[in-house]
């Protein structure tokens, strides 16, 4: 073994293993993310965080059509069958914990075109756990054309959606 020392990093490096060149070569590099190898695969990561977060979470919520209330579930779909609209909103009660709640044991549903009342019902939420209830409207088509407006009120719940109706 030679113990001679040299005090050029150049001849260090042409004096010591083929392994540890290569390695100082990368090192050495003018590419940032070639010196950092890690901070490129945090980056990486960001993004793909990122792109879940900002992108694609949102765009699943809003086509879900789901409405929370308290601890029920209601969800709706309006289809469109000869002459008239079909729309059924199902309620689900769901177990979740609540602090403090905003709704009463009723609920009302309104069918709106251009803040016009077409249609109002009345209903209880279900009481047990994944009991689920069914409401449906029957509406003349020539009354509606893109979408139906609904309105679900509840306590202090006060909230409008727009469904859109599927052929």
């Amino acid at each position: 073994m030679n113990f001679n020392f040299y005090s050029s990093r150049k001849e260090r490096l042409e004096n010591s293993s083929i392994s540890t060149q290569q390695a100082y070569e990368r090192r050495s590099s003018k590419n940032f993310f070639k010196r950092n190898p890690h901070l490129k695969i945090m980056l990486i990561d960001l993004l793909l965080v990122l792109l879940f977060a900002v992108i694609i979470i949102p765009f699943f919520i809003k086509i879900t059509k789901d409405v929370r209330i308290d601890d029920y579930k209601i969800s709706s779909k309006a289809v469109l069958f000869e002459e008239n609209i079909l729309l059924s909103i199902k309620i689900v009660k769901v177990n979740k914990k609540i602090i403090s709640k905003i709704g009463t044991d009723q609920i009302k549903i309104d069918i709106m075109n251009d803040d016009v009342l077409l249609e109002s019902k009345n209903s209880y939420f279900p009481k047990i756990i994944d009991d689920k209830i069914y409401i449906t409207f029957i509406i003349k088509e020539t009354l509606i054309k893109d979408f139906v407006s609904i309105n679900f009120v509840s306590g202090k719940f006060n909230k409008k959606v727009k469904i859109a109706i599927e052929q």
